[in-house]
């Protein structure tokens, strides 16, 4: 079951379906006066997520899903203009930032059913993995939703930056927690 999920992952990756606009024009090389074959990445490709946060590891990109890595932050400000110019729609890009030495890692005790993003989502990319680790950063998925808020309400302060659970709800550190699920559109199935 999950070899045919990773299938049909990579087959739409490869069709580019339920991507964004911009970054359709710019892995179709719309953009190739600014970016080279080799300026940019798929941020997902090559990625291998832990069963079973799969729903987790989507809700927690959200949007960005269908990232662009960058490697020089200097053409951002190109991309940008030339995707609105040309009318080409939006696109979600990432950077490196520089000086991530440092950096504290969380290393609070953590309740069974909560985890680190970073622990359980696997490149198989050298290239990617500090582009992973930094969008990961202060990132957690859950079992269930009243599993952290029973821990965040004891540890209040516990820092964080998004924590998905495997239901597909999300919970961000300024208090915002969404729940539900997307209604379908009408004559989808």
């Amino acid at each position: 079951r999950l070899n045919a999920q990773v299938s049909i992952l990579e087959d739409l990756q490869a069709r580019l379906e339920g991507f964004s606009n911009g970054a359709k024009a710019i892995l179709q090389g719309k953009l190739e006066n600014i970016l080279k074959e080799d300026d940019f990445h798929l941020l997902t490709k090559a990625l291998d997520v832990e069963e079973p946060y799969t729903l987790a590891l989507e809700t927690l990109l959200g949007q960005a899903i269908d990232a662009i890595a960058l490697d020089e932050v200097d053409k951002i400000t190109y991309v940008a203009e030339a995707l609105v110019e040309q009318h080409l729609g939006r696109a979600c890009l990432q950077v490196l930032m520089p000086d991530r030495e440092g950096r504290k890692v969380q290393t609070q005790k953590l309740p069974e059913g909560l985890a680190r993003a970073a622990d359980v989502v696997h490149t198989k990319s050298e290239r990617m993995a500090s582009r992973w680790e930094q969008l990961l950063e202060g990132c957690y998925f859950c079992d269930q939703l009243e599993t952290f808020l029973d821990f965040w309400k004891t540890n209040t302060d516990f820092k964080f930056l998004l924590v998905a659970t495997q239901a597909g709800e999300l919970i961000d550190a300024r208090g915002l927690v969404y729940v539900g699920k997307s209604l379908k559109k009408q004559g989808e199935e």
